[in-house]
């Protein structure tokens, strides 16, 4: 599982791949357990694997020079959005699912590029069928 937390802890978003289909035209489902001080929820959607591999080689070189402080596309709604607080040198993160911001978190570059290459090592041994 790819976890990312936030620096004081309280935010924490864990990424588990439900089932992955090897392939740049083929999909992958994703389930996100996203606990605050507000309770806990699970988000479950799907993207392409183009798009996946996106999000990766945007973490794994986070900030990058690709993306201007947004990251979305055409598949499910899904997104990611951050603001660089230059005091602190963190991130500020605002995930979007299906219009709706999810709780934020402040995090280090370090921290995003970690969460990259979890998810590279996760997508490697997911399962190609949904558990039933």
């Amino acid at each position: 599982m790819a976890i990312l937390k936030d620096i004081n802890g309280e935010t924490v978003f864990e990424f588990k791949f439900v089932r992955h289909f090897p392939g740049e035209f083929e999909g992958s489902k994703l389930k996100v357990k996203i606990s605050s001080s507000n309770g806990s929820r699970e988000l479950v959607f799907g993207w392409m694997n183009i798009t996946l591999n996106n999000f990766i080689a945007l973490l794994k070189d986070f900030p990058g020079d690709k993306y201007d402080r947004v990251f979305d596309h055409s598949d499910e709604n899904f997104e990611l959005k951050w603001l660089h607080e230059y005091r602190s040198d963190l991130y500020v993160l605002f995930f979007v699912y299906d219009g709706f911001f999810l709780p934020h978190l402040k995090v280090s570059r370090e921290d995003l590029r970690s969460l990259g290459n979890e998810l590279e090592e996760e997508m490697r041994v997911a399962p190609t069928e949904e558990p039933e």
